[in-house]
């Protein structure tokens, strides 16, 4: 699917993002993780009122020759089917991208739940069926899809998890789209005010500059306290310093669910592991950013708790 459009195309979805540890930081069982999440996923959606459920994307058509689409259907949060939206990590047995991949994939079992009426066939069951009567999954599926956000960088872009990817987007083209925005909001804030000195508004830094500006302010705070734990042989050091790579992908990370949350109007976020488990110091430790700044609410995310 063309990327050149995105706007229009992805802005009727209920986007899903999905933050945690390499494999390298997290052996765990995707399989479990990833089905514990999901319940958690459906609980929390059940206590803030919104309905998951099957949507038909394809009716009934004379002109259609294909079966399989004239029964196509999606699954949907109150009428916007679902759209993940992953962050460029690459594919692993374990750790964020095999647990959104699980995620994913439990999603589409809930999909393709038997609705035939048959008690017999379980939704697992109905799934199996499905992938044994098709090719491996890939990106067939209609209806559920999977939205790959990348790097500029072409090293970034060459390794990242392409299973049931439909489209592509780089950093730059949210930055882009986060800046636009952003100045729609400043010149209609200054031409309805009356105030000469709100232009200063016009001349203050654009909200991707703003969120730079907050991941650098935390690298730099991480930083300085892991320095003066280190010197100080009163207390063991509980702080890391942030690799100067952390920031780029901080970057991508809150630019991303700003921008999705900003073109959708909602957002879920999902993190894979226990809230107080996070390193500050690592890429999904940022995730306070967004909210400081009062780009993602605080009940959008769904933080692992419990097995």
């Amino acid at each position: 699917v063309s990327s050149t459009n995105w706007q229009s195309n992805l802005k009727h979805y209920h986007p899903i993002a999905i933050e945690g540890p390499g494999p390298s930081n997290d052996p765990r069982d995707p399989t479990l993780i990833s089905r514990h999440l999901f319940q958690q996923l459906r609980r929390h959606w059940e206590a803030k009122g919104q309905n998951l459920e099957r949507l038909s994307i394809a009716p009934p058509s004379e002109n259609s020759h294909s079966k399989e689409m004239l029964n196509a259907t999606t699954v949907a949060l109150d009428g916007k089917p679902i759209l993940f939206v992953t962050q460029g990590d690459p594919p692993g047995k374990t750790g964020v991208a095999a647990i959104s991949l699980g995620i994913f994939k439990c999603l589409m079992e809930y999909q393709f739940e038997s609705g035939n009426g048959d008690d017999t066939m379980t939704r697992k069951e109905a799934f199996d069926q499905k992938i044994a009567n098709e090719a491996p999954v890939r990106n067939n599926f209609p209806g559920i899809k999977r939205v790959l956000i990348t790097l500029d960088d072409p090293k970034h872009i060459a390794n990242a998890d392409r299973e049931g990817i439909f489209m592509e987007l780089r950093l730059s083209q949210l930055m882009e789209y986060l800046s636009q925005e952003d100045e729609k909001a400043r010149d209609q804030y200054t031409s309805e005010s009356k105030n000469e000195e709100d232009a200063h508004v016009k001349t203050t830094p654009s909200l991707p500059e703003t969120i730079e500006e907050s991941i650098d302010h935390r690298m730099e705070t991480l930083t300085m306290e892991a320095h003066r734990q280190s010197t100080s042989s009163n207390r063991r050091s509980t702080v890391k310093a942030p690799r100067l790579s952390t920031k780029q992908y901080a970057t991508l990370q809150e630019v991303t669910k700003s921008a999705f949350r900003k073109l959708c109007g909602e957002i879920t976020i999902i993190h894979t592991i226990e809230r107080e488990r996070i390193p500050p110091w690592s890429v999904t430790g940022f995730y306070p950013v967004g909210l400081d700044l009062g780009l993602i609410k605080e009940d959008e995310y769904i933080c692992y708790c419990g097995d």
